[in-house]
């Protein structure tokens, strides 16, 4: 073999052997969990429910907050029927299913539904949209506005869905009217008042590096501020206001001598 076969055949080695090192290296890198200072691309909306008040929303692809102002359910991939139910006040969560914890908040009567049926494509919130005609009992039915163009995992849209108690397999919701055949105007569910993309932590979704896990809701309630595990007695030995009653507090008054 001459000189310029053997140095092809020393170039074509060199390279083969860099590809598999860079082949490696980039498996290894995808394997990595996300790092904490990456941000991710959400959609944040701001809605206002006749089940929680205000609530803000964050969807990401695979990830999605949900806000009430005064607990947080975090839901996470691959599955979507648990969440992190989120104390920040004292920095705890637990996880829970998404069914059971359904079960124990059942949704008033306008939020039983017997079936549905596809009405129009809108354009609405800057979005393609589809409404749907939700039928339920006593004549009352309710018009349910979805969209399913933002980029998110179909089943964790349907963990919102059952969030709101409406069907599964439609989109994320953006509002929900209730009204009677012969009501001219109907009541508002649901609607969606504020709408935005924009970049959040990666980090914002996860509870590990951030709060302690417990083992259900009423342990979150039995850990203080400093996250210390607190007993019965503590909890009633504190005043309205948070603050530890002092020596003098827990005294009985002293009466007024008599004249």
């Amino acid at each position: 073999m001459n000189s310029s076969g053997l140095a092809f055949g020393a170039f074509g080695r060199l390279m083969l052997s860099r590809s598999i090192i860079f082949v490696f290296t980039l498996v290894f890198c995808l394997a990595l969990p996300p790092a904490h200072g990456k941000n991710v691309p959400v959609w944040r909306a701001k809605m206002l429910s006749s089940l929680y008040g205000t609530c803000i929303v964050t969807v990401a692809e695979n990830a999605a907050i949900f806000d009430t102002g005064i607990y947080k359910l975090v839901f996470n991939a691959p599955s979507y029927q648990t969440f992190s139910f989120v104390n920040d006040e004292n920095s705890t969560y637990c996880v829970l299913q998404l069914k059971a914890y359904l079960q124990r908040n059942l949704p008033p009567s306008s939020y039983r539904w017997t079936g549905k049926k596809r009405l129009a494509d809108v354009q609405l919130y800057g979005r393609p949209c589809h409404v749907y005609r939700l039928l339920g009992t006593n004549q009352v039915q309710s018009d349910l506005v979805v969209t399913s163009s933002m980029g998110v995992n179909h089943a964790l849209e349907d963990a919102i869905c059952q969030m709101f108690y409406i069907p599964t397999g439609l989109g994320l919701p953006l509002k929900i009217v209730s009204h009677t055949n012969s009501q001219k105007t109907g009541r508002v569910l649901l609607e969606l008042v504020n709408l935005k993309q924009i970049e959040e932590p990666a980090t914002d979704f996860e509870m590990t590096h951030s709060h302690k896990r417990v083992e259900n809701q009423m342990q979150m309630l039995m850990t203080d501020t400093d996250g210390k595990s607190m007993k019965l007695d503590d909890i009633f030995e504190q005043p309205m206001d948070g603050k530890p009653n002092s020596p003098a507090q827990s005294q009985p008054a002293k009466k007024a001598p008599s004249k």
